[in-house]
């Protein structure tokens, strides 16, 4: 009896200490070999953080912010520019202040067993705008996997 008294006080202690971890999306495989996989996190802030885990190793990679909106994963996708192995991220944040939807395409190398941002794939201004609503005309291309991969495929 106070055994379990004491297991139960023990636990209401230590596990509201523990923090809960909002996975949104993920966790994908990324190397079986190391068993690296990417994950996509919501911060206490709203924001979402991408990180890389390998057994007890966990690297944060990109965090995306909030500004006018919260930010949301629409899709991610896994894909080959020039031979090294990408994820592809894209984000949205709907803004009220413009009547649209802004999205942005994240692209992320997977080389020599490290994950760093694709800054050629980042700085591709086709693959960045905003999509309106309210009749306020704005139109974004690239707002799904398919789109984007037939973009990637016809430009890189």
């Amino acid at each position: 009896m106070i055994k379990n008294f004491l297991l139960l006080f023990f636990l209401s202690i230590i596990l509201p200490c523990q923090a809960a971890i909002n996975v949104v999306q993920g966790p994908f495989p990324l190397d079986k070999n190391n068993n690296l996989t990417v994950s996509f996190i919501k911060e206490k802030d709203e924001s979402i953080s991408f990180i890389t885990q390998s057994g007890l190793k966990t690297d944060s990679i990109d965090s995306y912010q909030v500004y006018d909106g919260v930010p949301e994963i629409e899709t991610v996708f896994f894909t080959k520019i020039d031979n090294i192995n990408n994820v592809i991220v894209l984000v949205s944040w709907d803004e009220d202040n413009v009547n649209a939807k802004h999205y942005k395409t994240f692209a992320y190398k997977y080389y020599n067993e490290r994950v760093s941002v694709n800054k050629k794939i980042l700085n591709d201004g086709n693959l960045s705008g905003y999509d309106g609503y309210n009749l306020s005309g704005l139109t974004f291309n690239y707002k799904n996997a398919k789109s984007i991969k037939k973009y990637l495929n016809e430009n890189y």
